[in-house]
């Protein structure tokens, strides 16, 4: 289902509910149907409950960890217009991810057709975005490379997306690193549930817990009720700030 995309650049800051449940915007990809997205709820817990969810959930020893820089001006000039450049290494595989929320109107084919292109319908308990991203493979060790100042930002994205990002090259920092630990469990009504821990190097901790569905499924709301329902029966609350832990990564350190 469609719907005017300026609903898409009021949801960055209004609740969900400013726009009717299933109606998703979708941005223009040079005239050709638009990708199959998903819409992924969050929240995140405060930290009092993180052991309760750990126990509760059986989260054990076997999570993934990755370290994850972003990469902006110390203004956080990109942030602002709605960019983010990131990169996450873990023992073996790397990435680096162009993020645009909300996502522009207009998509080049070239990179809408690309592998590593997706979008995403981003839910919390305050805002709601469409954002769609561009990801490619790194090698591991490049991120540390730019951390170090050996090595420029620039270096960890293919050409692919430094065209889509734009001119935005010059004056980046790396901000980080950001410690990440994720869980997967299988779940008999959201299908997997998931876990992230943020561990901001010299900063705070923020666990996050989140669902994906097929965007526009019925029964979508319905699933965000149930999961507040079950986190509050296993004694799992919900953090007073329910901003992006993204912003607030960025935030911390680009002080």
């Amino acid at each position: 289902m469609r719907m005017s995309f300026m609903c898409s650049a009021f949801l960055m800051f209004a609740a969900p509910s400013l726009c009717p449940a299933g109606t998703i915007p979708e941005p223009g990809l040079n005239g050709r149907a638009g990708p199959a997205f998903t819409t992924e709820y969050k929240v995140l817990a405060d930290a009092s409950s993180w052991a309760a969810a750990l126990k509760s959930y059986g989260l054990g020893p076997d999570e993934k960890e990755r370290e994850i820089y972003f990469y902006d001006t110390p203004s956080l000039a990109l942030y602002k217009r709605g960019l983010v450049l990131r990169s996450r290494a873990g023992k073996k595989k790397a990435d680096s991810t162009v993020k645009m929320r909300p996502a522009p109107s207009y998509i080049p084919a070239a990179v809408s057709s690309d592998g590593g292109f997706k979008c995403e319908y981003d839910r919390t308990p305050l805002n709601s975005v469409y954002s769609c991203s561009l990801t490619g493979d790194e090698p591991v060790g490049d991120a540390a490379a730019v951390a170090s100042g050996t090595a420029k930002p620039k270096k960890l994205f293919n050409g692919l997306q430094e065209s889509w990002a734009g001119d935005v090259w010059t004056g980046l920092v790396s901000l980080g690193p950001v410690r990440s630990y994720s869980w997967e469990v299988s779940h008999p009504v959201f299908g997997t549930l998931a876990f992230e821990r943020w561990d901001l190097a010299g900063g705070p901790s923020f666990f996050e817990i989140s669902f994906r569905v097929n965007a526009g499924a019925d029964g979508t709301e319905a699933k965000i009720q149930a999961l507040h329902r079950e986190l509050a029966v296993r004694g799992i609350k919900l953090a007073g700030d329910q901003s992006s832990k993204t912003a607030a990564a960025m935030s911390f350190f680009s002080k």
